[in-house]
């Protein structure tokens, strides 16, 4: 039941992000557009923060 909650809201979130990547796309005016970073970019530097939120908190809990 668990693998279906997380990829439910993964796949929700990727979703949005792909429609937000989309909206700054299709911006005709680039001075509304707050980022250029590609979505290659933005998923690459959710990723490593995805692993840091994981590995971290291990880390931390076998020191302890």
């Amino acid at each position: 039941m668990q693998l279906f909650d997380d990829a439910r809201y993964a796949s929700i979130f990727l979703w949005r992000l792909v429609l937000r990547d989309g909206d700054f796309a299709s911006s005709t005016d680039t001075a509304q557009s707050t980022s250029t970073v590609s979505f290659a970019d933005r998923l690459k530097s959710l990723f490593w923060i995805a692993v840091t939120n994981f590995v971290v908190p291990v880390l931390l809990s076998l020191a302890q």
